[in-house]
Formats: structure tokens, C-alpha cells, sequence
């Protein structure tokens, strides 16, 4: 999160070099990317949510269980990052963090996933679950 003294000099700086630090920082802030994705399941049955991520920029995909809601209708496992499979996948490469549903209990839930860096509190990309249990 950026300090009130740091903003205000970037903002200073902006207003000199003719607002486009401003612009830029006011876009950056308000944009989220969000998709959608819907699951229907059984008691018992699974799905799986895989998400792309680079954690070698530092943002990485995180559940959300505050902005989730009726999440306990379903068993969230966090099965981890993945890279490409290859002999050598380049540095800096994307992979897949998986997670794995399962069924528990009837119901709707919305499952809310974050792609932020762990230093940060607003998120960039927002993916959510609407998860239907039979």
C-alpha cells in the first residue's frame, strides 16, 4: 500500500508533468478484472477450480473467505501451484493453482478467488465460483 507522503508526492509530481501519473494511478486502482465460473454438484461429488498465476511477479490467486458466501456448503482444498510440464519450462513461466470442490451439504454458495501480491490489499483479477449442491 503506498504511503500518504509517497501519494502526495506522486501526485505533486503529476500535477507537473500534466496529470498522466495521476491518470495512471486513479486507472490502476479502479480496475478489477472478474470471471465467472458455475459448478453444480452432488454430495460427495468434485470438481476442480484451476486459475493461471506467475508468482514470480508476485501475484498470486487466494480464496476469499470473507467475500464468499455459504462457503461451508462445500470442502475446499488448496492443491497448489503447478508449473508447465517440460524437461526445463522457462523462468518466470505461469502455471495453474488448483483447488479441488467437493460437495457437502445442499445449497448455493459464491466462492471468491484473488489474484493480488500478498503485500496488497486490493486484488487486480477477481474469480468467482457459484457453486450448486444437490
Amino acid at each position: 500500500m503506498i504511503g500518504k507522503s509517497a501519494l502526495v508526492c506522486m501526485l505533486a509530481s503529476a500535477a507537473f508533468l500534466g496529470g498522466v501519473v495521476a491518470t495512471a494511478l486513479t486507472t490502476a486502482f479502479a480496475q478489477v478484472q472478474t470471471s465467472e465460473q458455475s459448478v453444480v454438484l452432488t454430495p460427495g461429488a468434485s470438481a476442480v477450480v484451476e486459475l493461471t498465476e506467475n508468482p514470480s511477479t508476485g501475484y498470486v490467486w487466494r480464496f476469499d473467505a470473507e467475500r464468499s458466501k455459504n462457503a461451508a456448503i462445500v470442502k475446499l482444498v488448496d492443491q497448489g501451484f503447478s508449473r508447465p510440464a517440460s524437461d526445463r519450462p522457462p523462468i518466470g513461466a505461469p502455471g495453474r493453482h488448483r483447488w479441488s470442490l467437493e460437495g457437502v451439504s445442499a445449497g448455493r454458495a459464491e466462492l471468491t478467488f484473488v489474484n493480488l501480491r500478498p503485500w496488497e490489499d486490493r486484488p487486480v483479477r477477481e474469480h468467482v465460483v457459484a457453486v450448486e449442491v444437490q
